[in-house]
């Protein structure tokens, strides 16, 4: 396979060859009034908008030392043109005009390509939490997960999950370093249910809400998003971006926040509907009592959870006994 460099270099050497060509066609039509003229902007513009924004600029400071070049040299006589040549500061003059214009088209493809980037990295980060939802089938882990992801890839530094069960609150927070199991009272949650009414993301500030200020304590700089699915609202996500008064969380991120608390919420509806399926598959028909089943399952996952949180993990074991007399 040919080396990327060499179809760069490549790249550079056939842009260079075009620019002398079109600069001295340029130069014998008459130079800076030539009605040619606007080839070598619009090269310009091709390079950068098809290559990249460097090279683009490059390309720009060639052709305005080739059209500086020429102009010198139609100056000196070495070669006629159909028109006469222009002063002296007038050749500068338009080179500096030209290498503004190079500059603003550069200027406004790398914030494209900067933008393209982001949302290159965004749909890469979205894909890899699906594809960990996908693996992931208790709902303790599946908002662990999304925590995980909104500080381990999108930034925040502090994220929460929260939702509402038998009238309480439950659910994952990550401060960066640790993942915290919460289960909360029912308690005043203004933004929270404001959050849920309007159905979209909501930006504070700082945290004016009893149970928020629970899960993530003098937050500053707050993102809250919804968390539903099939219109049920399961509950809320919380990130904290942090910063002062001054800082500003970068819309692509709330976005991203966002879409990954939808696919957290569809995550959550099927491990629900998943759950049901596996409570009749686990516990007598007749009894409601648990299986043998379900105590190697329990077991298996207690074991897997004590690892992951480095937390000590007992088994007590009681037996009954009956006399007859």
């Amino acid at each position: 396979m040919p080396c990327p460099s060499t179809h760069a270099c490549c790249c550079r050497g056939a842009c260079s060859s075009t620019a002398v060509v079109v600069v001295f066609a340029v130069a014998l039509t008459g130079g800076y009034h030539s009605p040619l003229l606007f080839l070598v902007f619009l090269d310009v513009v091709a390079v950068t908008l098809v290559a990249s924004y460097r090279t683009g600029i490059k390309l720009a400071l060639w052709c305005a030392l080739l059209l500086l070049l020429a102009h010198a040299a139609a100056d000196a006589g070495v070669f006629e043109t159909t028109s006469p040549v222009v002063d002296d500061r007038i050749a500068i003059v338009g080179a500096a005009t030209f290498l503004l214009f190079a500059g603003c088209t550069a200027l406004f493809s790398s914030v494209n390509e900067r933008s393209l980037r982001n949302n290159r990295a965004q749909l890469e980060s979205l894909v890899a939490l699906g594809a960990e939802l996908e693996r992931t089938r208790r709902g303790e882990d599946i908002m662990a997960t999304l925590v995980t992801h909104a500080c381990g890839r999108l930034g925040f530094l502090r994220a929460a999950v929260l939702v509402r069960r038998d009238g309480r609150w439950e659910g994952v927070s990550d401060d960066g370093v640790a993942e915290v199991l919460l289960e909360i009272p029912d308690r005043s949650a203004p933004l929270v249910w404001e959050t849920l009414t309007a159905g979209a993301p909501k930006l504070v500030r700082s945290i004016d809400d009893d149970l928020l200020d629970t899960v993530v304590p003098a937050a500053t700089n707050v993102v809250i998003v919804p968390v539903g699915a099939d219109g049920k609202d399961l509950g809320v996500a919380i990130g904290e971006w942090g910063g002062d008064s001054e800082a500003r969380i970068p819309m692509l991120t709330v976005q991203a926040f966002s879409q990954a608390a939808m696919h957290t919420a569809l995550a959550l509806h099927n491990a629900e509907l998943l759950g049901e399926v596996e409570r009749l598959a686990t516990r007598d028909a007749l009894t409601g009592l648990a299986n043998r089943r379900l105590f190697d399952e329990s077991l298996r996952r207690e074991a897997a959870r004590s690892s992951r949180l480095g937390v000590p993990l007992s088994l007590l074991v009681m037996t009954s006994t009956t006399s007859s007399r």
